[in-house]
């Protein structure tokens, strides 16, 4: 097997220490500001809130114990598609299920 020597490309790094000092020279006088401080405080804590309830109820399937707790119910609708029912004395969730 022969060696090669791996040539990186001379590419131009981007100057971050720069590009940190406009960032702040923007964001500095407006940070400042405690209404801004706050309402970027209060949106952080309503989207983890968001994210948290978010995933509650996507992961609340997989718990074990419910598939057995509902009641599903299967009719075929007038397009043949499989419609079921879960839950159908209480309103029930309605999907679609294509044969």
């Amino acid at each position: 097997m022969k060696l090669q020597s791996l040539t990186l490309p001379d590419w131009k790094l981007p100057d971050l220490v720069e590009f940190n000092r406009r960032v702040h020279e923007r964001i500095d006088p407006w940070w400042e500001h405690i209404w801004v401080r706050r309402l970027a405080w209060a949106g952080l804590a309503m989207f983890t809130l968001f994210a948290a309830v978010w995933l509650f109820f996507l992961l609340e399937p997989l718990r074990e114990g419910w598939a057995e707790r509902d009641t599903v119910a299967g009719v075929l609708g007038m397009d043949q598609n499989l419609i079921r029912v879960i839950n159908p004395d209480m309103g029930g969730l309605i999907t679609r299920i294509r044969i």
